[in-house]
């Protein structure tokens, strides 16, 4: 996915920690 950004990657980060 080209242009992510990084607010993108720590919100993708934090909803994976809270999912496990």
């Amino acid at each position: 996915m080209p242009g992510i950004t990084t607010q993108t990657r720590r919100a993708g980060v934090a909803l994976f920690l809270c999912y496990v």
